[in-house]
C-alpha cells in the first residue's frame, strides 16, 4: 500500500506558443486547491484493491454528508472518508486495514499475509504496530530513500496513475469554452480516480505483476527472476547486500589471522636474538 495525493488543480508548468509572443493565454481555474489523499494498494498476483479517498471536511459536516451519499452509492468501488487535513491518520490507517485490507482476504489466516508499506513515521508509531500486531499482520518497511527501487506502487503504478488523471482534467479544460473554467468538484476528481484506477487497459493486470517483480518481491527462489529485480545494482552499491558483507567478513578475517601471525613472528624473533645475546655475554665471562 501507498499514500499519494490528487489535487483539482492540475495545470500543467509548461507550455507551448509561437517563439517571440508577448502574451501567452492559458486555462486555469479560479478557484480553491482541492486536495484528495488516496490510500492505493495492489497484490502480487497482479489484482487491485479498492482505493481509500481522504478528503478534507469536518466530521458530520456538510462536506462529510455529501461524500456520505457518494460513499453509499460506490461503496463497491471505493471507501471515502474526510478530516481536517485531507491526510492518511493513524485511524484512517486503522480504518483503511478494517475496511480494505481486512476483507480483502476474506477469512485467510492474515498471518499468512505480507503488508509492505514506507518507512513513514506514522506506520513506525507505537499505535499501529500493535495494532497490526493483535491482527497478527506481518510487515516489512521498505527502507528511507529506496522507495523508487523497492515498492512496487512507487515504482510503477503512482505516476501513470496520476498522468491519467490528468489528462481527464486535460480535456476538460480543452472542451471547456468560456473564459473562466468552472470549478472542479470533489465528485469530478472522485470518479476520475476510481475511472483509471478500475480500467485495466490503462493500468494492466501484468503492470502490477511485474511491479512486484521489478521490486525483488515475488521473485521464483530458484534464481530464474533475479535479473528482473532492477534494484540490485542501486542496493549492491549502498553495501546491503548479503554476499557483499560475507565476501568482506571473509576478507577481514584473513587479514587478521595474517597480521596475528605476522606480529607472533616479529616477537618470537626478538626473543631469541636477546636469548642468544645473554648466552654470549656468559661465554665471554
Amino acid at each position: 500500500m501507498d499514500e499519494t495525493a490528487f489535487n483539482s488543480n492540475m495545470d500543467s508548468k509548461a507550455t507551448k506558443h509561437k517563439i517571440g509572443a508577448k502574451t501567452i493565454m492559458i486555462k486555469t481555474q479560479n478557484q480553491e486547491k482541492l486536495r484528495i489523499s488516496a490510500i492505493m494498494s495492489i497484490w502480487g498476483n497482479g489484482e487491485r484493491l479498492k482505493p481509500y479517498l481522504i478528503f478534507k471536511g469536518a466530521h458530520n459536516g456538510r462536506i462529510y454528508h455529501s461524500l456520505s451519499k457518494l460513499n453509499e452509492v460506490n461503496k463497491s468501488l471505493v471507501v471515502i472518508n474526510v478530516n481536517n487535513n485531507a491526510w492518511a491518520t493513524k485511524n484512517i490507517i486503522k480504518d483503511w486495514i478494517q475496511k480494505i485490507y481486512i476483507p480483502y482476504f476474506n477469512g485467510t489466516d492474515l498471518s499468512k499475509t505480507l503488508l509492505i508499506w514506507d518507512n513513514a513515521s506514522m506506520h513506525n508509531s507505537f499505535e499501529i504496530l500493535k495494532f497490526l500486531n493483535d491482527k497478527k499482520i506481518n510487515i516489512i518497511f521498505v527502507p528511507r530513500g529506496l522507495t523508487p527501487i523497492l515498492h512496487p506502487l512507487d515504482f510503477s503504478i503512482d505516476r501513470p496513475l496520476k498522468d491519467w488523471v490528468k489528462k481527464k482534467y486535460e480535456e476538460c479544460i480543452q472542451n471547456i469554452k468560456f473564459k473562466k473554467p468552472p470549478k472542479i468538484k470533489r465528485e469530478i476528481l472522485l470518479n476520475w480516480i476510481l475511472n483509471v484506477w478500475d480500467d485495466k487497459n490503462k493500468i494492466t493486470t501484468e503492470v502490477i505483476k511485474n511491479s512486484f517483480l521489478y521490486c525483488g518481491i515475488t521473485n521464483k527462489l530458484d534464481g530464474t527472476e533475479d535479473e528482473m529485480f532492477v534494484g540490485y545494482e542501486k542496493i549492491n552499491e549502498i553495501g546491503i547486500i548479503e554476499n557483499d558483507f560475507s565476501k568482506e567478513d571473509a576478507e577481514d578475517e584473513n587479514n587478521d589471522i595474517s597480521i596475528g601471525e605476522s606480529e607472533y613472528s616479529e616477537d618470537n624473533s626478538s626473543d631469541l636474538e636477546i636469548e642468544n645475546e645473554e648466552n654470549n655475554k656468559k661465554n665471554r665471562k
